[in-house]
């Protein structure tokens, strides 16, 4: 019996697909930025997008001042509970950053939305968390 070969073409269009469909392939985009006093670390807001069946997640990472967001907010993660609290900057809930000290963050979020994340320290520094209302 004879083996028929595939096209390369059929290949090149199902392959690529088929490995989309095995996980979500989600974006980033940052939406706050704010340096530590003494310059050495950031806190990064940004939120993730992984396409049209999953919420936006707005999350924060504290990183050293020269690197990047990796796939997961290091400090703090929180979604919209599916659009029931208003969307911010990037579709995701607002989130507010403000450092008190080198090593004192507070991170500001909508009262009332689902936490995922929030760590009390992170790469020594120690993070609050303060609620707020949306209107």
């Amino acid at each position: 019996m004879r083996r028929r070969a595939i096209p390369v073409r059929v290949l090149a269009f199902t392959v690529p697909g088929l490995l989309g469909a095995c996980g979500p392939v989600c974006g980033n985009e940052i939406i706050q930025e704010a340096v530590s006093p003494d310059g050495k670390l950031k806190a990064s807001a940004f939120v993730q997008n992984c396409g049209a069946t999953s919420d936006y997640i707005s999350q924060v990472s504290i990183l050293p001042v020269r690197e990047e967001v990796g796939d997961e907010g290091n400090a703090f993660m929180v979604d919209g509970l599916r659009g029931t609290i208003p969307q911010g900057l990037g579709g995701g809930p607002t989130v507010g950053l403000e450092w008190t000290s080198s090593a004192s963050l507070t991170i500001r979020h909508p009262a009332g939305a689902r936490i995922w994340k929030d760590e009390s320290k992170v790469l020594g520094v120690d993070v609050t968390y303060q609620p707020m209302e949306i209107e």
